[in-house]
């Protein structure tokens, strides 16, 4: 009997078509498949990376969702690594098997030894699993250290660019500390009782209203009953340096923090002679936030001292304030001697708090 002839016969044998069969049909070709699958997700990945990557660079001064989409990107990596540790985990899995069952065929050695071109073939498939796989959890560690500087770099950009879109709207509204204030020209500044100015200790009572307080010179934009002067409170009648007294209740909030601080806080600062105070009644938010949490403070309420009533134009509260913010504020000015004379005050539905400072003495 020749060797062909023989050869034949053997391939006929039970165990050796059913080690084809899994080799060739089964196997094999899923294998490859999925190892085909892997590789494209791979170099798919690697195209993706770069892309981002360059992105990255491209875009660090560009809009919040630069950074969205870079994040967005992580997730896409995470799920190729998966899918290829998923697919090695599989094929290692199938080439197990096809090991143990050559292992166990029950025929003669010279059938092992007919069936090594099986063998070297599952070999040569496990390599190119590891080679083409490798280590992918080293790899998504690389991936994951690689990106992360470029998120932290646009994270800080967003930040700069956040802080000096915010400067620049400061600017544009309230312009630089040093500038002059941008008064409004078309409105007439009069003062309606003289004799409530022409005092050697002024004192002015800012935003009054329909509130006149007896000793003080009231001001108001508005011709009210009782009002002695009708002036913008960044453009009053007075000389710089000749107020003994500047107080105000219920007016700060009305304005916002930016003005304040850049305006209003200074020229009175100005407005006040060496020595004198500066007394400010205001909303305590702090205690009305307490009460609102505590459900002793309905939110209605709440809302309004927030908000202000908004039943008419200025009746709208732009900052609000803590003792321990207005002190801050009051510090920076300038002042000295900050004093909190009252806190958490029950003033109608109000909780405020009242606060004293002092122009150094020259």
């Amino acid at each position: 009997m020749g060797i062909t002839s023989s050869l034949k016969k053997l391939t006929h044998l039970p165990g050796v078509l059913k080690a084809r069969h899994l080799a060739e049909v089964a196997v094999t070709p899923h294998v490859r498949g999925e190892l085909a699958e892997a590789q494209a997700q791979a170099v798919r990945t690697d195209h993706l990376i770069h892309d981002h990557a360059a992105r990255v660079e491209a875009t660090l001064y560009a809009h919040e969702s630069s950074l969205r989409d870079l994040l967005a990107t992580q997730p896409v990596v995470l799920n190729a690594i998966s899918s290829t540790n998923g697919v090695a985990r599989m094929s290692q899995r199938q080439i197990d098997q096809l090991r143990n069952e050559l292992d166990g065929t029950n025929g003669p050695k010279q059938i092992r030894v007919d069936l090594g071109w099986a063998t070297e073939r599952v070999d040569g498939l496990e390599r190119w699993v590891h080679e083409h796989t490798g280590d992918s959890d080293k790899l998504m560690m690389q991936w994951r250290s690689d990106l992360a500087p470029h998120v932290e770099s646009l994270q800080w950009v967003l930040q700069r660019v956040e802080m000096v879109r915010r400067e620049m709207m400061h600017e544009l509204r309230y312009g630089h500390s040093g500038a002059p204030r941008a008064v409004d020209t078309s409105f007439e500044s009069k003062i309606v009782n003289h004799a409530a100015v022409d005092t050697p200790d002024l004192r002015l009572n800012l935003g009054s209203g329909h509130v006149a307080l007896d000793g003080y010179a009231n001001v108001d934009m508005r011709a009210l009953p009782g009002v002695d002067v009708v002036a913008r409170l960044d453009d009053l009648p007075v000389e710089a340096g000749s107020v003994a007294e500047i107080f105000s209740s219920h007016v700060l909030e009305h304005f916002p923090r930016e003005e304040l601080v850049r305006t209003l806080l200074p020229y009175w600062f100005a407005t006040l002679r060496p020595g004198g105070t500066f007394r400010a009644v205001v909303p305590d938010l702090a205690a009305m936030s307490a009460g609102f949490a505590a459900g002793t403070i309905p939110f209605d309420v709440f809302r309004e001292v927030v908000y202000g009533g908004q039943e008419y134009e200025g009746d709208t509260h732009f900052t609000g304030f803590t003792t321990a913010a207005m002190a801050d504020l009051l510090t920076d000015t300038g002042f000295e001697h900050v004093e909190i004379v009252a806190e958490g005050r029950e003033s109608g539905l109000c909780l405020e708090f009242e606060i004293t400072a002092v122009k150094p003495s020259e």
